[in-house]
């Protein structure tokens, strides 16, 4: 009965994570009472980091029965602390409901109304209608929006470099010449527009006159740094910076692995632009990459909390997952509470247990983040990848002139 809940709650934690190409999104499969009919596609982000959230999931099949009572929402905060997912401070204002396309293809759509100030956002919904009821957790990727608009300027002034000096020598009346020049030079300002509109958006979360932060509980190093970005600073830079200048507030000197309570200097805007924007991704990735292998090393533990599954999967209630969930958090003061009540040479084992349940905790999320991160990189390396063979091309036709925007 309820022990089928905790066996599907602890097998969807532990295996049930899949990023999708371009929007680098998951889906863990909470709990399935009856939702063979109900099926569902990709989800797609449509919003970038600074914006207000707008994402869409796919429907893959719905019967007109489970439509026409159909309830669907973003899961409350219990929620979240009973699956050990951050709440982040857009989700109050976020609104999900069923819609249809022009084709008739119905589809889940999400929309905030605050921006979003992170790259990663953890969403349960919880969808429910007459015969069953289906919780699943996505996570969002949201690119800089410098990265999303950085084309579009960027193609201006390269094509209207190459034709003006081509007609300049060929046509016999001068005059003529001239004509396009002043032209081509009058649409230079028009793109310089857009390049200064993503600046003013990244400058917005910056706080220059913040010179030091206390850590809170659910902080997260890349929301502190987007908290307290520097004008002209990257966000890549900024959190590089944040962790060198104080490496007491890191455990085992992990980016990821902040302590709550610390209080962090926060560097200037000199500080932080010493590392280059190259460099600060790379200590990124290799941090991303050390903590994914110490998550690994946690996940060593985590096959004996599922040996259980097999004899708890002879029930067929699933509706208490997540009270179930809370139940199964509950151990973890109380054994704390004892090992403090024991003597001293019992303390030191209790206290292992205690850290290596708050690791197993942190491991799911430390995944997530680490496959989305690697995703973004895998992104961004591809796009660049695609654009750097067309450099050669600016010399050429307008047309190609838009790769080597790209890569500017």
């Amino acid at each position: 009965m309820i022990e089928l809940g905790d066996a599907l709650k602890r097998t969807s934690l532990y295996t049930g994570r899949f990023a999708l190409t371009g929007v680098a999104a998951a889906a863990l499969w909470l709990t399935v009472p009856d939702a063979s009919a109900l099926g569902l596609g990709r989800l797609a982000v449509q919003s970038a980091l600074g914006e207000t959230l707008r994402a869409e999931i796919d429907i893959t099949s719905l019967t007109p029965e489970e439509a026409s009572n159909m309830r669907v929402r973003v899961a409350p905060p219990e929620s979240y602390r009973a699956a050990g997912v951050d709440y982040n401070s857009v989700l109050p204002g976020t609104q999900a409901v069923l819609l249809r396309r022009p084709d008739g293809h119905p589809y889940f759509k999400l929309t905030s109304d605050r921006p979003v100030q992170e790259p990663f956002v953890d969403v349960i919904l919880e969808i429910s209608w007459s015969t069953g009821r289906l919780v699943r957790e996505y996570t969002l990727l949201f690119d800089p929006p410098t990265v999303a608009r950085a084309p579009a300027p960027s193609t201006a002034p390269i094509a209207t470099a190459p034709p003006p000096p081509a007609p300049a020598p060929a046509p016999a009346p001068a005059p003529s010449v001239p004509a396009p020049a002043p032209r081509t030079a009058e649409r230079r300002p028009a793109p310089s527009k857009p390049t200064s509109a993503p600046s003013e958006v990244v400058a917005k979360p910056a706080s220059p006159g913040v010179d030091e932060y206390r850590v809170r509980s659910g902080d997260t190093l890349s929301r502190i740094a987007s908290q307290t970005q520097r004008s002209g600073v990257s966000l890549d830079q900024m959190l590089v910076s944040l962790f060198r200048g104080n490496p007491q507030a890191f455990i085992e000197s992990n980016m990821n692995r902040l302590k709550a309570g610390a209080v962090l200097a926060v560097p200037s805007a000199e500080t932080a632009k010493a590392t280059a924007p190259s460099e600060a991704r790379e200590l990124i990735q290799a941090q991303s990459a050390d903590f994914g292998a110490y998550r690994q090393k946690l996940a060593g533990a985590v096959p004996a909390a599922k040996t259980e599954a097999p004899t708890r999967q002879a029930g067929g209630k699933v509706q208490a997952n997540v009270e179930d969930r809370k139940q199964a958090a509950a151990p973890t003061p109380d054994k704390l509470t004892l090992s403090k009540g024991a003597g001293a040479k019992a303390s030191a084992p209790e206290e292992r247990l205690s850290k290596e349940r708050e690791k197993k905790d942190a491991a799911t999320r430390v995944a997530e983040l680490s496959k989305n991160v690697e995703e973004l990189k895998k992104l961004s390396g591809a796009a660049s990848a695609a654009v750097k063979p067309g450099a050669p091309a600016v010399t050429a036709a307008p047309p190609a002139a838009t790769k080597p925007g790209v890569v500017v």
